[in-house]
């Protein structure tokens, strides 16, 4: 698999940072078989309807979770960028993430129709983190797809994407855009 001169010219970068003296704590995907750091899962003991509904309450309310939400629904990124800017510059959040997706579909329950793919994947996403309490980094693409199917489903968490829905073109000329209609005379 190739990877893209963005990964290495970050890599080049935090070379030159390490020659120059400059303290990076960075560390970045180049390897198919890269996994994100070893991190615990706050909310997966949560067994009942209360502490799952509470504990999405207070992931609605997570600082960390909610600056993710734009990065994640920021279509001008490009895929390595938004991963970097999701996964990597920011402390911890791989495990906001997925204590979110976890409890998401604990609280919201298993999804129906075209969006059965999503709890399929998370079930085997999940699956690898119990056995290796990290994930892929090579998954960082569905994870993301996950997460943004996990805050569409949450009314609470619609205002967060900072998207437009619907804009409105002002540039139209509203005038030419209507039709009249005549009755014409036989």
């Amino acid at each position: 698999m190739q990877y893209s001169t963005f990964l290495s010219d970050l890599q080049n970068d935090s070379d030159d940072d390490r020659s120059t003296g400059r303290d990076q704590n960075v560390e970045l995907p180049f390897q198919e078989e890269s996994h994100f750091k070893k991190f615990e899962i706050k909310h997966r003991n949560n067994e009942s309807k209360e502490e799952v509904k509470s504990a999405l309450s207070n992931l609605e309310k997570d600082e960390t979770l909610l600056n993710l939400i734009p990065i994640a629904f920021n279509e001008d990124l490009e895929g390595e960028i938004q991963t970097f800017n999701l996964f990597i510059e920011k402390a911890n959040s791989i495990d906001t993430i997925w204590d979110f997706i976890l409890i998401s579909f604990r609280f919201f329950g298993e999804p129906e129709g075209i969006a059965k793919c999503y709890y399929a994947e998370f079930k085997r996403l999940d699956k690898f983190f119990m056995e290796n309490s990290t994930l892929s980094m090579a998954d960082s693409e569905i994870i993301v797809d996950i997460f943004k199917y996990c805050v569409n489903i949450n009314a609470n968490l619609l205002k967060e994407r900072d998207i437009e829905i619907n804009p409105i073109d002002d540039t139209t000329n509203r005038v030419d855009t209507d039709v009249v209609m005549r009755k014409l005379s036989p």
